[in-house]
Protein backbone atom coordinates (compact mmCIF):
# COMPACT_ATOMS: atom_id res chain seq x y z
CA UNK A 1 0.00 0.00 0.00
CA UNK A 2 1.33 3.09 -0.82
CA UNK A 3 1.55 5.95 1.78
CA UNK A 4 2.33 9.64 0.73
CA UNK A 5 5.76 11.32 0.75
CA UNK A 6 4.87 14.80 1.42
CA UNK A 7 1.67 14.52 4.10
CA UNK A 8 2.37 17.21 6.39
CA UNK A 9 0.86 15.93 9.32
CA UNK A 10 -2.32 12.93 10.18
CA UNK A 11 -4.58 15.66 11.73
CA UNK A 12 -4.90 17.47 8.53
CA UNK A 13 -5.56 14.34 6.54
CA UNK A 14 -8.08 13.06 8.70
CA UNK A 15 -9.90 16.60 9.26
CA UNK A 16 -13.43 14.65 7.70
CA UNK A 17 -15.03 17.74 5.53
CA UNK A 18 -11.82 19.32 6.65
CA UNK A 19 -10.87 21.04 2.95
CA UNK A 20 -7.94 22.93 2.22
CA UNK A 21 -7.59 26.12 0.80
CA UNK A 22 -4.99 27.69 -2.26
CA UNK A 23 -2.10 30.12 -2.51
CA UNK A 24 -2.10 32.55 -5.63
CA UNK A 25 0.21 30.64 -8.29
CA UNK A 26 2.02 32.84 -10.89
CA UNK A 27 3.22 30.13 -13.47
CA UNK A 28 2.45 29.47 -16.82
CA UNK A 29 -1.49 29.87 -17.78
CA UNK A 30 -1.22 26.65 -19.77
CA UNK A 31 -0.65 24.88 -16.60
CA UNK A 32 -3.33 26.61 -14.74
CA UNK A 33 -6.46 24.74 -13.78
CA UNK A 34 -8.64 26.02 -11.65
CA UNK A 35 -9.12 29.77 -11.15
CA UNK A 36 -11.89 32.39 -8.86
CA UNK A 37 -11.14 35.98 -8.57
CA UNK A 38 -7.79 35.97 -10.00
CA UNK A 39 -6.33 32.92 -7.92
CA UNK A 40 -5.43 29.80 -9.60
CA UNK A 41 -4.38 26.39 -8.54
CA UNK A 42 -1.40 24.95 -11.20
CA UNK A 43 -1.34 21.45 -12.14
CA UNK A 44 1.58 20.34 -9.99
CA UNK A 45 -0.54 20.87 -6.75
CA UNK A 46 -3.79 20.03 -8.78
CA UNK A 47 -1.47 16.46 -8.78
CA UNK A 48 -0.34 16.42 -6.04
CA UNK A 49 -3.82 16.70 -3.56
CA UNK A 50 -5.39 13.89 -6.52
CA UNK A 51 -2.50 11.38 -5.80
CA UNK A 52 -1.85 12.17 -2.26
CA UNK A 53 -5.61 12.13 -1.36
CA UNK A 54 -6.10 8.75 -3.17
CA UNK A 55 -3.22 6.80 -0.96
CA UNK A 56 -5.11 8.98 2.17
CA UNK A 57 -8.04 6.77 1.38
CA UNK A 58 -6.11 3.39 0.29
CA UNK A 59 -3.77 4.15 3.30
CA UNK A 60 -7.01 4.56 6.02
CA UNK A 61 -9.73 2.60 4.86
CA UNK A 62 -9.54 -1.27 4.65
CA UNK A 63 -11.99 -1.42 2.47
CA UNK A 64 -10.70 0.61 -0.20
CA UNK A 65 -8.55 -1.55 -2.98
CA UNK A 66 -6.35 0.05 -5.15
CA UNK A 67 -7.49 -2.65 -8.21
CA UNK A 68 -10.07 -2.72 -11.32
CA UNK A 69 -12.51 -4.94 -9.89
CA UNK A 70 -12.67 -1.87 -7.09
CA UNK A 71 -12.65 1.57 -8.69
CA UNK A 72 -15.03 -0.34 -11.30
CA UNK A 73 -17.90 -1.78 -8.80
CA UNK A 74 -20.99 0.12 -8.57
CA UNK A 75 -21.64 1.47 -4.82
CA UNK A 76 -24.92 2.58 -3.12
CA UNK A 77 -24.79 6.00 -5.22
CA UNK A 78 -25.36 4.38 -8.15
CA UNK A 79 -21.74 4.99 -9.68
CA UNK A 80 -18.27 3.62 -9.67
CA UNK A 81 -16.07 4.02 -6.48
CA UNK A 82 -13.85 5.04 -8.72
CA UNK A 83 -15.99 7.70 -10.11
CA UNK A 84 -17.22 8.88 -5.95
CA UNK A 85 -13.36 9.08 -4.83
CA UNK A 86 -12.38 10.86 -7.90
CA UNK A 87 -15.60 13.22 -7.18
CA UNK A 88 -15.11 13.85 -3.55
CA UNK A 89 -11.45 14.98 -4.10
CA UNK A 90 -11.85 17.19 -6.97
CA UNK A 91 -14.73 18.80 -4.96
CA UNK A 92 -11.85 18.88 -2.23
CA UNK A 93 -9.89 20.92 -4.54
CA UNK A 94 -12.63 23.49 -5.52
CA UNK A 95 -12.89 24.02 -1.95
CA UNK A 96 -9.09 24.93 -1.92
CA UNK A 97 -9.21 27.54 -3.78
CA UNK A 98 -12.59 29.07 -2.53
CA UNK A 99 -10.56 29.03 1.16
CA UNK A 100 -7.74 30.65 -0.38
CA UNK A 101 -9.93 33.62 -1.92
CA UNK A 102 -12.25 33.80 1.38
CA UNK A 103 -8.48 33.64 3.65
CA UNK A 104 -7.44 37.35 2.02
CA UNK A 105 -11.16 38.21 1.88
CA UNK A 106 -10.93 37.66 5.83
CA UNK A 107 -8.18 39.69 6.62
CA UNK A 108 -6.87 36.62 7.92
CA UNK A 109 -2.56 35.81 8.70
CA UNK A 110 -0.75 33.18 9.65
CA UNK A 111 1.67 33.31 12.89
CA UNK A 112 5.35 33.82 12.36
CA UNK A 113 5.67 30.11 13.87
CA UNK A 114 2.79 28.51 11.50
CA UNK A 115 4.85 30.08 8.76
CA UNK A 116 8.23 28.86 10.21
CA UNK A 117 6.54 25.63 11.11
CA UNK A 118 5.90 25.44 6.94
CA UNK A 119 9.89 26.07 6.30
CA UNK A 120 10.73 23.11 8.80
CA UNK A 121 8.43 20.76 7.32
CA UNK A 122 10.10 21.49 3.47
CA UNK A 123 13.80 21.30 5.06
CA UNK A 124 12.76 17.81 6.74
CA UNK A 125 11.70 16.85 3.55
CA UNK A 126 14.95 17.93 1.97
CA UNK A 127 16.77 15.99 4.48
CA UNK A 128 15.14 12.89 4.16
CA UNK A 129 16.05 12.92 0.72
CA UNK A 130 19.22 14.10 1.37
CA UNK A 131 19.56 16.77 -0.70
CA UNK A 132 17.53 20.31 -2.37
CA UNK A 133 18.30 18.78 -5.72
CA UNK A 134 17.03 15.34 -5.01
CA UNK A 135 14.41 16.50 -3.53
CA UNK A 136 13.31 19.01 -6.35
CA UNK A 137 14.15 15.31 -8.70
CA UNK A 138 11.06 13.87 -6.41
CA UNK A 139 8.67 16.22 -6.72
CA UNK A 140 9.17 16.73 -10.47
CA UNK A 141 8.91 13.36 -11.26
CA UNK A 142 6.30 12.24 -9.03
CA UNK A 143 4.36 15.50 -9.37
CA UNK A 144 5.52 18.04 -11.83
CA UNK A 145 5.83 20.51 -9.05
CA UNK A 146 8.51 22.25 -7.91
CA UNK A 147 9.32 23.26 -4.02
CA UNK A 148 7.62 26.52 -4.61
CA UNK A 149 4.44 25.18 -5.30
CA UNK A 150 4.83 22.62 -2.40
CA UNK A 151 5.17 25.43 -0.26
CA UNK A 152 2.03 26.66 -1.57
CA UNK A 153 0.33 23.47 -0.69
CA UNK A 154 1.78 23.50 2.74
CA UNK A 155 0.41 26.60 3.38
CA UNK A 156 -2.61 26.19 2.30
CA UNK A 157 -3.10 23.62 4.39
CA UNK A 158 -2.92 25.90 7.08
CA UNK A 159 -4.76 28.87 5.84
CA UNK A 160 -7.61 26.75 5.51
CA UNK A 161 -7.47 26.12 9.34
CA UNK A 162 -7.39 29.85 9.84
CA UNK A 163 -10.68 30.22 7.50
CA UNK A 164 -12.53 27.09 9.28
CA UNK A 165 -11.78 27.84 12.76
CA UNK A 166 -12.53 32.05 11.78
CA UNK A 167 -15.94 31.12 10.48
CA UNK A 168 -16.64 27.51 12.27
CA UNK A 169 -15.31 27.18 15.24
CA UNK A 170 -17.80 26.21 17.86
CA UNK A 171 -17.34 29.20 20.32
CA UNK A 172 -15.98 31.81 18.38
CA UNK A 173 -16.37 31.27 14.88
CA UNK A 174 -18.33 34.62 13.36
CA UNK A 175 -20.76 32.46 11.43
CA UNK A 176 -20.89 28.73 14.02
CA UNK A 177 -24.73 26.98 14.14
CA UNK A 178 -27.24 29.06 15.59
CA UNK A 179 -29.87 27.53 18.00
CA UNK A 180 -32.69 27.22 15.58
CA UNK A 181 -30.04 25.82 13.05
CA UNK A 182 -29.02 22.91 15.88
CA UNK A 183 -32.39 22.23 16.21
CA UNK A 184 -33.17 21.95 12.53
CA UNK A 185 -30.56 19.60 12.06
CA UNK A 186 -30.72 17.38 15.03
CA UNK A 187 -34.52 17.00 14.04
CA UNK A 188 -34.00 16.63 10.39
CA UNK A 189 -30.74 14.11 10.50
CA UNK A 190 -30.77 12.26 14.13
CA UNK A 191 -33.11 9.13 15.43
CA UNK A 192 -33.24 7.66 18.69
CA UNK A 193 -33.11 3.85 19.09
CA UNK A 194 -32.37 0.89 21.89
CA UNK A 195 -31.29 -2.27 20.24
CA UNK A 196 -30.37 -5.71 21.25
CA UNK A 197 -27.42 -7.51 19.58
CA UNK A 198 -25.94 -11.26 18.84
CA UNK A 199 -23.05 -12.02 17.26
CA UNK A 200 -23.74 -14.99 14.44
CA UNK A 201 -20.43 -16.58 14.51
CA UNK A 202 -17.88 -15.98 17.59
CA UNK A 203 -18.83 -16.21 21.47
CA UNK A 204 -16.19 -14.05 23.75
CA UNK A 205 -13.84 -16.60 26.23
CA UNK A 206 -14.39 -15.88 29.55
CA UNK A 207 -12.61 -16.40 32.89
CA UNK A 208 -13.83 -18.40 35.95
CA UNK A 209 -14.45 -15.21 37.42
CA UNK A 210 -16.80 -14.24 34.77
CA UNK A 211 -14.48 -11.49 33.00
CA UNK A 212 -13.46 -11.91 29.49
CA UNK A 213 -10.15 -13.29 28.54
CA UNK A 214 -7.66 -11.20 26.68
CA UNK A 215 -4.32 -11.19 24.84
CA UNK A 216 -0.98 -10.04 25.73
CA UNK A 217 -2.34 -6.51 23.37
CA UNK A 218 -5.35 -6.41 25.77
CA UNK A 219 -7.84 -7.70 23.04
CA UNK A 220 -10.98 -9.92 23.89
CA UNK A 221 -10.50 -13.12 22.86
CA UNK A 222 -13.07 -15.21 20.94
CA UNK A 223 -13.88 -18.60 19.75
CA UNK A 224 -15.79 -20.02 16.87
CA UNK A 225 -19.74 -21.01 17.22
CA UNK A 226 -20.24 -24.46 16.30
CA UNK A 227 -23.31 -25.08 13.52
CA UNK A 228 -25.55 -25.92 16.38
CA UNK A 229 -24.46 -22.87 18.99
CA UNK A 230 -25.52 -20.45 15.46
CA UNK A 231 -28.56 -22.55 15.48
CA UNK A 232 -29.06 -21.30 18.73
CA UNK A 233 -28.06 -17.41 18.31
CA UNK A 234 -30.46 -17.23 15.82
CA UNK A 235 -33.21 -18.80 17.46
CA UNK A 236 -32.44 -16.29 20.64
CA UNK A 237 -32.78 -13.69 18.11
CA UNK A 238 -36.14 -14.59 16.72
CA UNK A 239 -37.30 -15.15 20.56
CA UNK A 240 -36.34 -11.41 21.66
CA UNK A 241 -37.37 -10.07 18.42
CA UNK A 242 -40.90 -11.58 19.22
CA UNK A 243 -40.63 -10.25 22.94
CA UNK A 244 -39.94 -6.61 21.35
CA UNK A 245 -42.58 -7.21 19.54
CA UNK A 246 -44.55 -7.54 21.93
CA UNK A 247 -44.03 -4.89 23.77
CA UNK A 248 -41.22 -5.61 25.77
CA UNK A 249 -39.04 -3.15 27.99
CA UNK A 250 -36.55 -2.44 25.61
CA UNK A 251 -34.15 -1.21 28.58
CA UNK A 252 -34.25 -4.80 30.37
CA UNK A 253 -33.84 -6.31 26.52
CA UNK A 254 -30.35 -4.18 26.52
CA UNK A 255 -29.44 -4.93 30.38
CA UNK A 256 -30.05 -8.95 29.99
CA UNK A 257 -28.02 -9.32 26.57
CA UNK A 258 -25.83 -5.83 25.71
CA UNK A 259 -23.52 -5.85 28.72
CA UNK A 260 -21.99 -8.28 27.02
CA UNK A 261 -20.71 -5.13 24.86
CA UNK A 262 -19.73 -2.91 27.56
CA UNK A 263 -23.45 -1.24 26.98
CA UNK A 264 -24.54 0.53 30.49
CA UNK A 265 -27.94 1.54 31.42
CA UNK A 266 -26.70 4.28 33.64
CA UNK A 267 -24.73 5.86 31.32
CA UNK A 268 -27.23 5.21 27.84
CA UNK A 269 -30.69 5.34 29.64
CA UNK A 270 -32.40 7.04 26.56
CA UNK A 271 -30.99 4.78 24.21
CA UNK A 272 -29.23 5.25 21.30
CA UNK A 273 -28.76 8.51 18.99
CA UNK A 274 -28.49 7.89 15.29
CA UNK A 275 -26.91 9.96 12.77
CA UNK A 276 -25.01 9.13 9.58
CA UNK A 277 -21.94 11.56 10.65
CA UNK A 278 -21.27 8.89 13.58
CA UNK A 279 -20.79 5.76 11.38
CA UNK A 280 -18.14 4.84 13.43
CA UNK A 281 -20.65 4.22 16.13
CA UNK A 282 -22.92 2.25 15.31
CA UNK A 283 -22.95 -0.93 13.13
CA UNK A 284 -23.79 0.40 9.04
CA UNK A 285 -26.99 -2.06 9.29
CA UNK A 286 -28.81 -0.53 12.29
CA UNK A 287 -27.69 3.25 10.84
CA UNK A 288 -29.73 2.63 8.34
CA UNK A 289 -32.40 0.79 9.56
CA UNK A 290 -32.63 3.52 12.33
CA UNK A 291 -32.80 6.26 10.24
CA UNK A 292 -35.75 4.45 8.17
CA UNK A 293 -37.55 2.90 10.86
CA UNK A 294 -41.21 4.66 12.21
CA UNK A 295 -41.84 5.74 15.14
CA UNK A 296 -42.11 2.89 17.35
CA UNK A 297 -41.37 0.65 14.61
CA UNK A 298 -38.96 -2.63 15.59
CA UNK A 299 -37.36 -4.53 13.32
CA UNK A 300 -35.06 -7.60 13.14
CA UNK A 301 -31.98 -6.74 11.05
CA UNK A 302 -29.11 -8.39 9.91
CA UNK A 303 -25.15 -8.90 8.41
CA UNK A 304 -22.70 -10.85 8.24
CA UNK A 305 -21.63 -10.92 11.69
CA UNK A 306 -24.63 -10.41 14.09
CA UNK A 307 -28.42 -9.95 14.54
CA UNK A 308 -30.20 -6.79 15.78
CA UNK A 309 -33.45 -6.33 17.35
CA UNK A 310 -33.92 -2.42 17.16
CA UNK A 311 -36.81 -0.26 18.41
CA UNK A 312 -37.13 3.18 17.50
CA UNK A 313 -38.44 5.92 19.98
CA UNK A 314 -39.30 9.82 20.04
CA UNK A 315 -36.36 12.48 19.62
CA UNK A 316 -36.88 14.44 22.87
CA UNK A 317 -36.83 18.28 22.38
CA UNK A 318 -33.56 19.34 22.09
CA UNK A 319 -31.76 16.25 23.22
CA UNK A 320 -28.27 17.49 22.09
CA UNK A 321 -27.97 19.53 25.12
CA UNK A 322 -29.17 16.99 27.82
CA UNK A 323 -26.59 16.86 30.35
CA UNK A 324 -27.32 12.97 30.31
CA UNK A 325 -26.35 12.20 26.66
CA UNK A 326 -23.88 14.67 26.50
CA UNK A 327 -21.59 12.22 25.13
CA UNK A 328 -23.26 11.37 22.28
CA UNK A 329 -23.20 14.14 21.22
CA UNK A 330 -19.63 15.52 21.56
CA UNK A 331 -19.05 16.72 17.90
CA UNK A 332 -23.06 17.91 17.23
CA UNK A 333 -21.58 21.21 16.96
CA UNK A 334 -18.94 20.63 14.26
CA UNK A 335 -21.17 18.60 12.18
CA UNK A 336 -23.66 21.21 11.98
CA UNK A 337 -21.07 24.07 11.31
CA UNK A 338 -19.64 21.08 8.78
CA UNK A 339 -22.55 21.27 6.48
CA UNK A 340 -23.02 25.06 6.82
CA UNK A 341 -19.63 24.84 5.85
CA UNK A 342 -20.32 22.61 2.81
CA UNK A 343 -23.15 24.37 1.21
CA UNK A 344 -21.24 27.75 1.61
CA UNK A 345 -18.29 26.85 -0.11
CA UNK A 346 -20.36 24.54 -2.95
CA UNK A 347 -22.17 28.00 -3.63
CA UNK A 348 -18.92 29.59 -4.33
CA UNK A 349 -17.55 27.01 -6.50
CA UNK A 350 -19.83 27.24 -8.79
CA UNK A 351 -18.19 30.51 -10.22
CA UNK A 352 -14.83 28.11 -10.51
CA UNK A 353 -13.18 28.30 -14.31
CA UNK A 354 -11.65 25.06 -15.19
CA UNK A 355 -9.14 23.42 -18.13
CA UNK A 356 -10.84 20.74 -18.92
CA UNK A 357 -7.92 19.69 -20.97
CA UNK A 358 -5.65 19.09 -18.07
CA UNK A 359 -8.24 17.54 -15.80
CA UNK A 360 -8.68 14.77 -17.90
CA UNK A 361 -5.42 14.00 -18.01
CA UNK A 362 -5.80 13.08 -14.80
CA UNK A 363 -7.49 9.60 -14.83
CA UNK A 364 -8.14 8.02 -10.98
CA UNK A 365 -7.99 4.66 -11.17
CA UNK A 366 -4.21 5.15 -13.03
CA UNK A 367 -3.07 7.34 -10.24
Amino acid sequence: MKKSKFTRTAALLLAVLMLLPIFSACGNKEKVVLEYKGYEITEGMYSYWMKNWKDYYLEHYSDVKDTPEYWNSMNESGVTNGEYLSTQIKTRIDFYLIGMVLFDELGLKLSDETKKSINDDINAQIGHYGSRSEYVKVLKSEYGMTISEIKKVFTAEEEYLAVYEYLYDEIKGKETASEAELDEYYNTYYARVKYVMFLKNIKYVYNDDGTRKTDSNGMYLTAELTEDEKAEVTEKADSVYKEALEGANMNDLMVKYMEEFGFSLSSTPNGFYISADDYTSHSSTVTVAALEMKENEVKLCENDDCYFIIKKFDLPEKGYASTTDSKQFEKFVYYVNSQKFAVKFSELAKNIEYNKEIIDKYVFEEL
